[in-house]
């Protein structure tokens, strides 16, 4: 490989008429290079010096000094984990692959931390957090000097589509993956484990304004400011849950102390970090305080510092048991936007017990659960959950979403699992 300096730089469809240790005498003529054995003899006792080459551009002659740079200087010899990702200076091989220059940061496994912002693996980083990256060394001082579960904007781009940068908002993981890095020891060929010290403390908390999108009937209105996006991300599949990433809609039933009752198809298990969304612009972190071991539902708890105002209320939970035949209104909000509210009138259909199968994998499911079940006017299979309240805007169910499983069947012997939706009652909840 040779690296040119910034203003001798070699391009396509340049011809190769002369390459030699140095510039030829006055006097002397320099040999031409006709054959590839004799240049490559050149380079390899060339390596890490300059050679003289001359080439023609157009029909006219040009001279360079040119450096012969080492291959083994090029082949990565650094990796940093940080978040579960794994990252690596971009390797000669690669960059000559990809058109690309070598040394800039390349992600070996998207991991964790980028998956649950959308970066995948084979990304090469830009910018982090408003500060260029262009090698290992600079990415690693700005990770360093983030606090743990900051978000920070990152901006990469794919091999296949180098000219169009992407921007994506990556939350730094420092909890559940340590941050390490790795260097090649060239003596003894082994690869040396760097440990960092734990990340400086979080900013002080800014608090951020809410602004619901109130639309319908008074109801409606009331209960809008109460529903909130709960986002959970997995770092280890543990406890038989099936994937990685889930989303659901919570009810605010204590604004003051930051409690939302969600579903346990959305929070499935205690490891995972969970965020919580308002009016689908405001997005803050909270923790798993309580999961329910048989029946369907959690509490999550976020920090009421974050939000500035009163704009978030508690919702008024009632205590009167629904009846079969009775009317409420469904409001939930959709997969699409959850910015506004989805609603609509309906009548309890039927009140039963729950019937879920067991799974061949040991996993939670809801036992010895009431639910109840509804006439809906319209198909609500775009809706991502939501509440049945009276007249009052009090509310008497959630529409809570359920893991549920088909029987395994020959001669797959694997079963299904799909999601269900049923009306939780209260009752089994307001003691909690």
């Amino acid at each position: 490989a040779v690296a040119a300096r910034r203003e001798a730089v070699l391009e396509p469809g340049d011809v190769l008429l002369h390459m030699d240790a140095e510039r030829p005498r006055a006097g002397k003529k320099a040999g031409w290079r006709t054959s590839f054995l004799p240049l490559e003899a050149l380079l390899d006792s060339r390596s890490g010096k300059n050679v003289w080459v001359r080439v023609q551009r157009g029909g006219v002659d040009h001279d360079f000094d040119l450096e012969v740079a080492d291959l083994h200087a090029l082949s990565p010899t650094a990796a940093l984990d940080v978040g579960g990702v794994t990252l690596h200076p971009l390797s000669y091989q690669q960059a000559r692959n990809w058109n690309m220059p070598p040394g800039a940061v390349c992600t070996a496994f998207a991991g964790y931390m980028f998956s649950n912002a959308g970066v995948p693996s084979r990304a090469v980083i830009c910018e982090l957090n408003a500060t260029p990256t262009p090698n290992l060394e600079a990415l690693q001082q700005v990770v360093l000097s983030l606090a743990d579960g900051a978000r920070v904007a990152l901006r990469y781009k794919m091999p296949f589509a180098q000219h169009q940068e992407r921007v994506a908002v990556i939350t730094l993981d420092r909890t559940f993956f340590a941050m390490h890095r790795f260097d090649l020891d060239q003596t003894s060929g082994l690869w040396r484990r760097t440990k960092f010290p734990p990340p400086p403390a979080a900013p002080p908390i800014v608090p951020q304004h809410v602004d619901f999108a109130l639309a319908g009937p008074p109801e409606v209105q009331t209960v809008s400011a109460s529903l909130v996006r709960v986002l959970f991300d997995i770092p280890y599949q543990i406890d038989g849950v099936a994937g990685l990433k889930y989303s659901g809609v919570g009810l605010v039933v204590d604004a003051a102390r930051g409690l939302v009752l969600v579903d346990r198809n959305t929070v499935t298990v205690s490891l995972g970090s969970v965020r919580i969304e308002f009016a689908s612009t405001v997005e803050i972190p909270a923790t798993i305080v309580f999961l329910h071991p048989t029946h369907n539902f959690a509490l999550v708890q976020y920090d009421a510092a974050h939000l500035a105002g009163d704009s978030v209320a508690s919702a008024t939970l009632s205590n009167e048991a629904l009846e079969v035949g009775e009317e409420c209104m469904f409001v939930g909000l959709s997969k699409l936007d959850a910015a506004l509210p989805v609603f609509q009138p309906c009548a309890v259909r039927e009140i039963c017990v729950i019937e879920i199968p067991l799974s061949s994998v040991p996993r939670f499911r809801a036992v010895n659960e009431e639910v109840a079940r509804f006439d809906l006017g319209l198909a609500l299979e775009d809706t991502s959950g939501g509440v049945f309240v009276d007249g009052s805007g009090a509310v008497k169910a959630i529409w809570a979403a359920y893991c549920s499983c088909s029987p395994a069947a020959p001669p797959v012997y694997e079963e299904e699992l799909f999601e269900q939706f049923e009306g939780m009652l209260l009752q089994q909840l307001i003691p909690v």
